[in-house]
């Protein structure tokens, strides 16, 4: 299903976690998979220095070889790699390079957000730079995934009725269909907005509604998941969508990246996709645009 995966590295626990899911995915699905370290560029009051000494990347792709040896013994088709620069640019470039099929990838320790910075977290920028303009799906993985773990058994897809959120639903029907999945296709009647002042019975009407609604839209679509089935909850979305994923098990969440920020800092802080990522119990898939499983982003 996935022929090339691309995972941008460093040396945490987090991104090990990132690491050990590809690794998996390589391992279920015959991909080549590339671990990819940058080397990045120190920003001080508006000027650029490169860090990088001479050999460094050299004693970086040595460290990272010696470090993996053992995890990729199942993954014959491997390439271990150091680049230096902007992160974000050069995960990008690679990307495109070894034409990926997906990014995998995991916050560091210090843009994980805590549960009081829920609606707002203020982290990093390369992660939303890399969600908002990948040639591909970006899986983020925040929770430790097992070395070895299974393919996906159920995929829940969250819409809100946008055409991102269309491109959402076909990529996690491809992705059910390909894994003989069951598939849950997810809508929130969100209570801080639409919903706030809304008396129950209209509640109850509107979720009717939404779900008459997803199974006329994407009912087609969702025809190879080997079973579907259509949810509206009301609620905050964000948490509603991580309720629903831990009651149905769920192997993956699939997304549409929607941002009407032009500072990604900004966007990043508002963006419903980050926000589930980074507690999800289990990887969460971003989708930018229309993207065929095997083939190419539109």
């Amino acid at each position: 299903m996935f022929k090339n995966i691309l995972v941008p590295i460093t040396p945490s626990s987090y991104c090990e976690q990132a690491a050990d899911a590809a690794i998996s995915f390589a391992q279920s699905f015959g991909s080549t998979l590339t671990l990819l370290h940058v080397y990045g560029f120190e920003h001080l009051w508006g000027e650029a220095e490169l860090l990088a000494l001479p050999g460094e990347l050299d004693r970086i792709k040595a460290g990272m070889t010696s470090h993996y040896a053992s995890k990729l013994q199942g993954v014959p088709n491997h390439v271990i790699a150091a680049e230096q620069g902007v992160p974000h640019v050069e995960i990008l470039r690679k990307a495109r390079e070894i034409n990926a099929d997906l990014i995998v990838m995991c916050p560091s320790a210090k843009q994980l957000p805590t549960m009081h910075d829920l609606q707002q977290p203020r982290v990093g920028h390369t992660l939303e730079r890399v969600l908002q303009d990948a040639s591909c799906p970006v899986m983020m993985v925040s929770h430790p995934a097992p070395h070895g773990a299974g393919v996906f058994r159920r995929v829940i897809a969250a819409t809100g009725f946008s055409a991102k959120d269309g491109f959402c639903i076909d990529y996690a029907s491809q992705v059910a269909g390909k894994c003989n999945a069951g598939l849950t296709l997810f809508n929130v009647l969100d209570t801080d907005s639409v919903a706030a002042n809304m008396p129950q019975e209209e509640i109850a009407r509107v979720i009717s509604e939404r779900m008459d609604r997803m199974a006329a839209e994407y009912g087609v679509l969702a025809q190879g998941a080997a079973d579907v089935e259509y949810v509206c909850h009301e609620g905050q979305t964000a948490v509603e969508i991580l309720k629903l994923a831990r009651l149905r098990g769920a192997d993956v969440i699939v997304m549409a990246h929607h941002t009407r920020e032009s500072d990604p800092e900004c966007a990043f802080e508002r963006s419903t996709v980050v926000n589930v990522a980074f507690r999800a119990l289990c990887p969460v898939v971003s989708i930018n645009r229309k993207f065929t499983i095997g083939g190419s982003g539109a």
